[in-house]
């Protein structure tokens, strides 16, 4: 008998701000406000139980338009956050009182989580920008061999600030750049 993985993305209904949504380029000064306040209007008026948002874009990483697009300079969850979103993400997802869904597809070159510094020694592989279908595609990730240590050590920091579940995105550039 097969066991199956608990996923809060198969079981409830989330809230996205993906994909070029307001929220990924919000115009306001006070994003953190704007999205809170929208989730609980959503909550209030619609009467469906939202089990998580997804909260993703300039919400969520910086480095945008440094290398590949949404890559991660700084995460969300270390500081990484838009100006425009000026609460942290763990007071953030209290006010909003329902889990997180974070993403962080790969990483901007040069970013703080390779090479010996204050994110750690880990060590990077970088995408090949020559290879079919990769022009714009510049960015870093975790050598294989260090994978599984990176991701627990990088996904117990969202879990510590109400990350439920996590979004790699990019996929077909993750594999064939």
């Amino acid at each position: 008998k097969k066991k199956k993985i608990k996923d809060i993305t198969l079981e409830k209904i989330g809230y996205q701000t993906d994909n070029g949504a307001y929220y990924c380029f919000c115009p306001d000064k006070n994003c953190s406000k704007t999205l809170i306040t929208e989730v609980e209007t959503l909550k209030e008026e619609s009467q469906i139980h939202l089990g998580y948002l997804s909260f993703q874009g300039a919400g969520a990483s910086s480095g945008r338009g440094q290398a590949a697009p949404w890559c991660v300079e700084t995460w969300g969850v270390d500081g990484g956050l838009s100006k425009k979103y000026p609460l942290d993400l763990d007071t953030f997802q209290k006010a909003i009182g329902i889990p997180l869904q974070l993403y962080a597809p790969y990483f901007c070159p040069g970013t703080s989580y390779f090479g010996n510094t204050t994110n750690g020694n880990w060590t990077s592989v970088h995408s090949d920008v020559t290879l079919p279908g990769c022009d714009g595609f510049a960015f870093e990730s975790i050598s294989a061999d260090e994978s599984k240590d990176f991701y627990g050590w990088f996904l117990d920091k969202g879990v510590k600030v109400g990350m439920i579940s996590f979004e790699p995105d990019f996929m077909n550039q993750n594999f064939n750049c």
